[in-house]
């Protein structure tokens, strides 16, 4: 592995750090790149993980399962039309099914630094500070991008397109000047129909001029912003339309998939593993990620691996090199399709221009 080139910030040169001289997030971009989508699905959804939290704890062997009963077909007579006819009752009986519950999103990122660089301007507890913020951010960032290729990946077809045009992939074509407040009326009825229930929307650019504009109408003037208000709506404007590849707008049911993480170390402090590497383990709360369970709002925790290793420099001291290991496993995943396999609970709009 290479190592870090610290030149630019080697003594006795006189050093300003950025955050000491320039602020604002502006300068720490890599610690800040947005999340939204992942967000707006983990911290909206409806799942109860009371009964599985063991399993999801070492879900790496084994996966947890969810049981339901279903019915679903629609028998009533019209016992006028069809009067009844016998003293025997017969009739349809439910069935069970099930759901397996397994990890499919695992994302890991390393760093070393080393206590070599002794005439460098920042620590080694700095630079194990800034890197392990950097490196989580980045494990977000990949969540988040699976979000959006989750999303993506499970649209489902609209019940009625309401005369619109609908792509092969199930991506209701809409033109972009037809995308404004107005549109959410036909949101609502589509989704509706589609089986989607108190859905959310997540989305790139669109709608986002109606969202800005509304904040300066006067009182009384002749416009329809309020609508913004008939859905939750989460703006991921850095992500989505890139990865969607235009620009793109997700109804969401919040009962219709499950987001979660699981940890193989329990514990928040370092402990050691009695390994021959002396590694310490534990885990590390994510800053800006947590999914709820239930009413309640938990936090995604990254399993961090650590070790010390002795190292000779190039002059013949001994230096300590420390080694850092960061994984995020969990998971997202459609929820029970009871009746419908095709029914997934996220409709997929996109903007064209015509």
């Amino acid at each position: 592995m290479a190592a870090g080139d610290f030149s630019a910030s080697t003594l006795p040169d006189v050093i300003i750090k950025i955050n000491e001289m320039f602020s604002g997030v502006r300068h720490t971009p890599e610690l800040n790149q947005p999340i939204d989508t992942v967000k707006a699905l983990a911290e909206r959804q409806t799942v109860r993980f009371d009964k599985t939290d063991v399993l999801l704890d070492h879900m790496d062997c084994r996966g947890a399962k969810t049981v339901w009963l279903k019915s679903c077909t629609n028998d009533v007579v019209d016992a006028i039309a069809t009067p009844i006819a016998s003293c025997t009752i017969t009739g349809d009986e439910t069935e069970s099914t099930y759901l397996s519950l397994a990890n499919n999103l695992a994302y890991v990122a390393t760093f070393e630094v080393s206590e070599e660089d002794c005439a460098d301007a920042f620590s080694a507890s700095e630079k194990i500070s800034y890197l392990m913020a950097v490196k989580m951010a980045m494990i977000e960032k990949k969540i988040n991008d699976a979000a959006i290729a989750f999303l993506i990946a499970n649209n489902q077809e609209f019940a009625d397109n309401l005369d619109y045009t609908v792509d092969g992939s199930n991506v209701l074509q809409v033109p972009a000047a037809n995308i404004d407040p107005t549109f959410l009326a036909d949101i609502a009825i589509m989704a509706e129909l589609s089986n989607l229930y108190s859905p959310f929307i997540v989305t790139g650019k669109n709608f986002y001029t109606a969202k800005f504009l509304s904040e300066y109408r006067s009182a009384g003037s002749d416009h329809v912003d309020g609508a913004l208000g008939a859905f939750p709506i989460v703006w991921d404007v850095k992500n989505i339309d890139t990865t969607a590849g235009a620009d793109t707008t997700f109804v969401v049911d919040p009962s219709s998939y499950a987001f979660w993480s699981s940890n193989q170390y329990m514990n928040e402090s370092p402990v050691s593993r009695g390994d021959a590497q002396g590694t310490m383990i534990w885990k590390q709360r994510s800053a800006r990620l947590m999914y709820k369970n239930g009413s309640a709002l938990v936090p995604v925790y990254f399993d961090v691996e650590y070790q010390k290793v002795c190292q000779v420099a190039p002059a013949g001291t001994v230096t300590i090199n420390h080694a850092f290991r960061i994984v995020f496993r969990g998971g997202l995943q459609l929820g029970p399709q009871v009746c419908d396999s095709g029914d997934t609970g996220i409709l997929q709009i996109a903007a064209i221009t015509e």
